[in-house]
């Protein structure tokens, strides 16, 4: 069995691969940040399918995002002029590990924070 994918440009639709044997498929030459609508039709010796189309439109993107919040940082220990903060990971580390944390502060009363 092939089946027939297809890519929705606008008004009409276009043909993004010639054959595809198995039931998933690499769509290249996408453009990030746009919606692409597609749509599958299985074909075998008797004839092809009815179309189906996807629920939603497609975003062109990394697969990737950045990482979710972090734990609230609290206080192990303190001196007169030093801190030791500690957090928990990110739930997400949005599909690639977390490689850094970037700690900032601020005096208190004010709006500037320094890294």
């Amino acid at each position: 069995m092939k089946l027939k994918i297809k890519l929705k440009l606008q008004s009409r639709w276009t043909k993004v691969v010639p054959h595809c044997l198995e039931n998933s498929c690499q769509v290249k030459g996408l453009e990030e940040g746009k919606e692409y609508e597609f749509r599958v039709a299985a074909e075998n010796l008797h004839g092809q399918s009815d179309p189906l189309l996807t629920t939603e439109p497609v975003t062109a993107k990394w697969p990737f995002n950045p990482p979710g919040s972090t734990g609230t940082p609290t206080c192990l220990n303190h001196t007169e002029n030093s801190i030791t903060l500690a957090w928990s990971k990110p739930r997400n580390d949005g599909g690639t590990p977390v490689i850094a944390y970037q700690l900032e502060k601020k005096e208190k009363g004010t709006d500037k924070w320094i890294p």
